[in-house]
């Protein structure tokens, strides 16, 4: 049997486990304006970073330390909004703005958006909170930045849920180096663009969101991204919120699958890893499941699930998801 074989039958047959979740109070208060949404009550938190601020939408009781929630490339928080409301209503959760998307401040002028940059922010919102370990739901790019940075700190974290892409794609070079190449081009000309962000019609904003997502979102999650996403102007038209800048394909990863595989080897917490059916490896699928067994052997309770959907599942098939998730999360918070 081979390890892909191995790991999708585990996915089909790993059991759930019901368990009472230990509330621990915060050393710090979370500062928010209070906002109603029509599903459930959330609060919005501004973290004060070097830069600027951290955005956020914190659901659950206030007093509680929040789980971190973490969106994927050129998403928003606004991407955990139909999962969280299907979670337990005492878990606290947090889910924020990555730096240069949703209300997050963008980086100053000159500074290129990179792994590091997006990993720095657990730590950030760890200490912020004064939490000694934190733990994490994330999706896509949010996964990659929590398996590096539990990989980096593993004494850090509680507990990982990662949706689809959990970790870095081992990307073959011939294909990365001209595309890193192209995007670096792009980055130095859009530096000199005096004009605000173009506009356009919502319909057509929502048409280039869903073809440059590969068709793994449709109209009904764009409206849900573009709550925190984009600006709707007088005359009709909306235009993006996110920096330019985040769209460029300047990630400093270039990690082997070798040193993937030697990251996940420091993972010692418990970890769950749930892939869209319909959504791409992005990579070799071997490669995709290697680092997943290695995470397996040295997590204390690692589990591997696949689920109907593309890459953007888990905000589609949120109520199971929140079924398969919450017992998982409850046990090791």
């Amino acid at each position: 049997m081979t390890a892909t074989t191995k790991l999708l039958k585990m996915g089909r047959l790993l059991g759930k486990r019901e368990i009472g979740v230990s509330l621990i109070k915060l050393q710090r208060h979370i500062s928010t304006a209070e906002k109603i949404s029509p599903e459930r009550e959330f609060r919005e938190v501004e973290i004060e970073v070097p830069w600027g601020k951290i955005a956020g939408k914190h659901w659950g009781p206030p007093e509680v330390e929040p789980i971190i929630a973490l969106h994927g490339w050129q998403d928003n928080a606004g991407s955990l909004d139909p999962l969280v409301k299907h979670l337990p209503k005492d878990l606290s959760i947090l889910a924020v703005d990555f730096p240069g998307h949703g209300y997050s401040s963008w980086l100053p002028k000159g500074m290129m958006y990179a792994n590091l940059v997006y990993v720095q922010l657990i730590h950030r919102i760890k200490q912020h909170y004064n939490m000694n370990r934190v733990g994490l739901i994330a999706h896509s790019m949010g996964g990659m930045m929590s398996f590096n940075y539990t990989a980096l700190f593993p004494q850090n974290v509680k507990f990982v849920v990662a949706f689809d892409y959990f970790k870095y794609p081992t990307y073959n070079s011939k294909k990365y180096l001209p595309r890193f190449i192209q995007d670096w081009e792009k980055f130095f000309r859009i530096e000199q663009l005096q004009t605000p962000a173009p506009r356009t019609s919502e319909q057509n904003a929502m048409d280039r969101y869903i073809e440059g997502s590969r068709n793994s979102l449709d109209e009904e999650m764009c409206k849900i991204l573009f709550v925190r996403g984009a600006t709707r102007h007088p005359d009709g038209t909306v235009s993006f919120n996110r920096d330019p800048r985040v769209q460029f394909f300047l990630f400093d990863n270039g990690f082997s699958n070798e040193q993937l595989k030697e990251m996940a080897s420091r993972i010692r917490c418990p970890y769950a890893v749930i892939k869209g059916e319909s959504s791409s490896y992005n990579e070799k699928k071997e490669s995709y499941f290697e680092v997943l067994e290695v995470i397996e052997a040295h997590s204390p309770d690692f589990r591997f699930h696949t689920m109907p959907g593309t890459h953007h599942f888990h905000m589609k098939n949120n109520s199971d998801l929140a079924e398969l998730i919450s017992p998982f999360i409850k046990k090791h918070l």
